[in-house]
């Protein structure tokens, strides 16, 4: 069977794209994270998965987080990182998602990090990697002491901003003040 980790990720369908990236993280998990990335659904909110992935057990949650790279500590020597599921869970999906097609800001070209590939950067909300492109040089060598945002979550950003300032024009009550 060839070794599906490493195949392109469409970018054209973002659903698609998104299952096939579960599908690849599926194919290379150790068979208590097969369980809970394969309960994860990439057609509904964070929320809903949320709820689905916190279910889990600790082993089950914790072995998914060691194959993301945390190490989730041990009960017999107290030294928890997570204290509880929910919070476990949702580290899994942060990771997982960071996994997902994206668009790069600086080139346009659809790319998705790899398991195991370390990008240049991560974003500072999604923990999305850099797009490893000519383009982003410049724009990532730039960024001594600042954070850094994919484009889906810059493009989340400025409705936020813009729904803020429209907000607040029609009704200055609505903002909070440094006050």
């Amino acid at each position: 069977m060839p070794d599906m980790t490493n195949m392109a990720t469409p970018t054209d369908d973002k659903s698609d794209g998104n299952a096939l990236a579960v599908g690849n993280l599926v194919n290379a998990a150790d068979p208590l994270t097969k369980k809970i990335l394969s309960a994860y659904r990439h057609d509904v909110d964070y929320t809903k998965n949320l709820d689905i992935i916190r279910t889990f057990n600790c082993a089950h949650l914790e072995a998914a987080a060691s194959f993301f790279g945390a190490s989730p500590g041990s009960h017999a020597d107290k030294t928890k990182r997570y204290q509880n599921r929910t919070t476990l869970a949702d580290y899994i999906i942060i990771q997982l998602e960071s996994h997902f097609p994206c668009d790069c800001e600086g080139c346009g070209e659809g790319y998705a990090v790899k398991l195991g590939e370390s990008p240049r950067v991560r974003c500072f909300l999604c923990q999305q990697g850099s797009h490893d492109c000519e383009a982003m040089d410049g724009t990532l060598g730039s960024l001594t002491g600042s954070v850094w945002l994919c484009l889906p979550c810059k493009d989340k950003n400025n409705k936020i901003e813009t729904f803020m300032c429209n907000r607040s024009a029609e009704d200055p009550e609505s903002v909070l003040s440094d006050e």
